[in-house]
Order: structure tokens, then sequence, then C-alpha cells
């Protein structure tokens, strides 16, 4: 990890999730820096919360962990608790497509960081949910970690691609809300 976290090391990664991988991390980062002092991201689908912790040891404003999984919630709320960054860091313990408007909800200008299971095909549903007129225009973008062989988006009209980012098997696909 970069930045003021720089040594820390996430642990207690349960089985079955699957943490962004370094090269991603430092190439999203790398597309995200000039953003980072302002930024307010969600790390929804956390799971060992990397990307989240990542955005704070580099100086993001505030970041939000949703994760479903009660142990992996336990491990966020230790780890905030351990890094001392409670002030700029919240844990919702749940399902990220039920609770992410209520995180939206919270401020302005979110980059939000969808993670989901690859087996689970719910982004579609998830952004037609968080594209509607009262949180659309508190996000600035919506980025997705997904397979190569998956389209994340389908068919919503809230949203258009901005940028793709192939990694091997991984990529990174950067929505922007549109307008209207």
């Amino acid at each position: 990890m970069a930045g003021t976290f720089s040594g820390f090391i996430v642990t207690g990664v349960e089985t079955g999730i699957r943490p962004t991988s370094e090269r991603v991390r430092k190439s999203f980062f790398d597309i995200m820096r000039h953003r980072l002092p302002e930024m307010h991201m969600i790390d929804a689908f956390a799971g060992s919360g990397i990307m989240g912790f990542e955005a704070l040891s580099r100086g993001a404003g505030s970041v939000v962990f949703i994760e479903q999984s009660k142990s992996a919630c336990r491990r966020l709320k230790r780890q905030v608790s351990e890094l001392q960054c409670g002030e700029r860091a919240r844990v919702i313990c749940g399902d990220a497509g039920v609770h992410l408007a209520e995180a939206i909800s919270l401020a302005n200008h979110w980059i939000v960081f969808c993670d989901p299971p690859y087996r689970l095909r719910i982004m579609p549903e998830i952004l037609k949910r968080i594209g509607e007129p009262m949180l659309k225009p508190r996000l600035d973008q919506v980025i997705i970690e997904h397979h190569h062989k998956l389209d994340p988006v389908g068919d919503t009209h809230f949203w258009m691609v901005h940028r793709r980012e192939k990694y091997g098997e991984t990529v990174l696909t950067f929505l922007q809300p549109v307008a209207g």
C-alpha cells in the first residue's frame, strides 16, 4: 500500500474474497491521482477493504466500506480502528445493492468502486437503482472491476462508458452519469 499507511498489510482475508490485485490498484490510483484530495469513495463489495484503505492512505477525504460478510465487516471495523481513520471511514454491513443508495445520500461527489463477485451479475440492476434522479447528481463516477468476458453495464441509459482498462482477465470500466 502506498501513502500514509505504507507498510500496513490487510489481514484475515477470508476464503472467497478476491482482493483487487496490486497492478490494478496502482493503475486505478494513477488514473485517479488528480481527484484524490477531494475524493469521497464508496468501496462497494469491499471484501478486504484494500481499495478503500489505499484511497485513505493516499489522501482521500472519506471512504464508506459496504460489505455483506459479517466477519469481513468486523475485520474492516477493527482495521479502521487500528489505523485511527474513523473520522474519515465508515463501515456499512449489509448487501451493497441495498445499502449503496444510503451511502450515496451521505454526501456529494462520490466515486463508487464496485468489485462484486464475478459470478454475480447484479451490476446492471444496481446501476439502474443508483441512476435515479435523486442519487445521480451526487455521483461523479462509478468504476466496476469485472471479468473481461462480462458486460457489467447492461442496457441502462443512465450511464456512459467513459474508459475501460484491461489487466489480463480483469477490466476496470469507468462510468459517468448521463445528463438529464
